[in-house]
């Protein structure tokens, strides 16, 4: 999903929301408040391997849980612990290892510096700042990219980085999907409770 970030320092989070959305087969969206919240912020913007390491350790939570007064109860961080990713990883920044790296995991979060601004942003000779933004494919000649700044940036929200401005990039992640067998203990309890009434409302009968 585009997402416009306004004047807020929130690219990071997009980006990497954004990433756990593809891990988990964009089944549903990630609160990128939660992320804002919860793991350190810097003055200017997030570190990408701040919210990294959160993912790793405490998981991230669902948009459909996020509380409007950010408040996180123990049942929501629990519920944000079922969310978390295996490990992340540094991805070289060569041609041949993004593009290994984005069949392998279908994305790579990437950051670029904030040159000028036109589509091609990391162009120019004005630095402003970096900013991140999730590689979703790629094709003979470039990369496509989903941004942060709405749907009037570029292509309804997407960009292309060619594959002669890699020499951009200044980092580069992609993350992995923790396998999580709590889920299915929560789905075998939950089939067992269902059986239970379904007995009760035999016997009553």
């Amino acid at each position: 999903m585009i997402q416009d970030q306004g004047l807020n320092h929130s690219c990071a989070s997009f980006a990497t929301t954004g990433a756990m959305e593809i891990v988990y087969n964009n089944k549903f969206y990630f609160s990128d408040k939660f992320v804002r919240d919860r793991f350190p912020d810097q003055q200017e913007g997030q570190r990408l391997t701040d919210i990294l390491d959160g993912f790793k350790n405490v998981g991230c939570l669902p948009e459909k849980y996020q509380p409007k007064n950010s408040v996180y109860t123990d049942s929501l961080m629990k519920i944000a612990g079922l969310y978390k990713i295996k490990n992340y990883y540094r991805i070289k920044l060569d041609l041949n290892s993004l593009q290994t790296a984005l069949y392998k995991y279908n994305h790579i979060i990437i950051s670029l510096p904030i040159n000028s601004n036109e589509n091609k942003f990391w162009i120019g000779d004005c630095f402003q700042d970096n900013h991140a933004v999730l590689i979703v494919a790629g094709n003979d000649t470039c990369f496509k990219f989903r941004n942060s700044w709405g749907l009037s940036y570029w292509d309804k929200g997407y960009g292309y980085l060619s594959y002669s401005d890699i020499g951009y990039i200044n980092e580069a992640y992609s993350i992995e999907k923790q396998p999580n067998d709590n889920i299915w203990i929560y789905v075998i309890i939950i089939s067992l409770i269902i059986s239970g009434i379904i007995l009760y409302i035999k016997i009553k009968k």
